[in-house]
């Protein structure tokens, strides 16, 4: 046992319940899934206090080796410059993921800083705006020669931070835009109440269906304009985490439901941005997937970026991180970074 044993202890109890304590039996072998692992990373930064960066996890790891990860943590999180350019990377509204993880192990050119976005507590605030969101974007990139990486809903913040570091003086050098058309998508239908109901005592059918009803009561809150005071004194009431001791569904409907309710604030937010202006001067690639039926090759972002290069990529939105695709997105990543890095460095030299 270390330091952070009766941490990890907490947090494991809180999404799986006791099982696989006792026997230290690896995560995944404990019932854990992808989703309930996001939840046991948040567990463990709401007991420690600590930004855990989610490389540092995977659901093979046994409970004595997540309190030696968290040891480290500061250590493995990449804080020591080694010389290798530092992409600072907008994930998309699920915040960092394990397909994320997969594809900065992958980069081993690149340094990677993931970039947090605010709680949905705070996005529920009145005057909350696109904005505002940007602001605490950029409050988190260090450097006067920036680079860039957005992901989904991370483009479109990445788009709005490349703007705001502009005004104040500071230069991006590189916008990596993966997968993610310049126009938002448009409003999903808000159904009648009794429907939307309906729908949710549907999907709420066993634990594997609690994240899909939380979205559907998450998206109706957010867009209807006369759930925002509600939500704005639920953010003031409700526990951080819920008490140990709490049924393990009952937990993973919480997280899910606050998982949820930032994805809709953040896709709100995203559908109000309105560019205001050209990004001329910054070399901007798109690394496009399939599956954009309709749209043009460019997905519209060359309005917005003169020096726009897209480069093809295999897969769609997720299949482009499988196994298959991956390595041919990582190469064309980390050269379109070299282009931009390497004049850099020569003129230091």
């Amino acid at each position: 046992m270390n330091r952070w044993s009766p941490a990890v202890t907490r947090a494991w109890r809180r999404v799986l319940g006791r099982r696989g304590l006792a026997e230290d039996m690896p995560f995944a072998e404990a019932g854990g899934d992808s989703l309930r692992l996001l939840q046991f990373v948040f567990e463990l930064e709401a007991e420690t206090g600590l930004e855990l960066p989610l490389d540092v996890f995977c659901d093979s790891l046994r409970p004595s080796e997540f309190a030696a990860a968290l040891e480290s943590a500061g250590v493995v999180a990449g804080l020591i410059d080694d010389g290798r350019p530092v992409v600072w990377l907008m994930p998309g509204m699920g915040d960092d993921e394990p397909r994320l993880v997969q594809f900065r192990r992958s980069c081993p050119g690149v340094r990677f800083r993931v970039v947090a976005y605010p709680d949905w507590a705070d996005m529920v605030r009145p005057g909350f705006t696109f904005d505002t969101l940007i602001a605490r974007v950029v409050e988190q990139i260090s450097g006067e020669r920036v680079l860039l990486l957005g992901y989904s809903f991370g483009a479109v913040v990445a788009a709005g931070a490349t703007f705001a570091l502009r005004a104040s003086g500071r230069r991006v050098a590189f916008l990596g835009i993966l997968d993610h058309p310049l126009e938002w998508q448009a409003r999903r239908p808000l159904f009648p109440p009794a429907r939307m109901w309906a729908m949710i005592r549907a999907r709420a059918v066993g634990g594997s269906s609690i994240d899909t009803a939380a979205e559907t009561l998450a998206h109706h809150l957010v867009d209807r304009p006369a759930f925002r005071p509600l939500l704005r004194i639920a953010a003031r009431v409700l526990p951080a985490h819920v008490p140990v001791g709490t049924n393990r569904h009952l937990s993973r409907l919480a997280f899910a439901m606050k998982r949820n309710l930032r994805m809709s604030f953040q896709r709100a937010l995203g559908r109000a941005w309105r560019p205001d202006g050209a990004l001329s001067g910054v070399d901007v690639t798109l690394f496009r997937g399939a599956g954009h039926g309709g749209l043009p090759r460019d997905l519209g972002w060359s309005r917005l970026c003169p020096r726009l290069t897209c480069v093809d990529i295999p897969g769609a939105h997720h299949e482009m991180f499988e196994p298959a695709n991956l390595p041919v997105l990582c190469t064309a990543f980390e050269a379109a970074v070299t282009r931009v890095t390497v004049p850099a460095w020569s003129e230091r030299a």
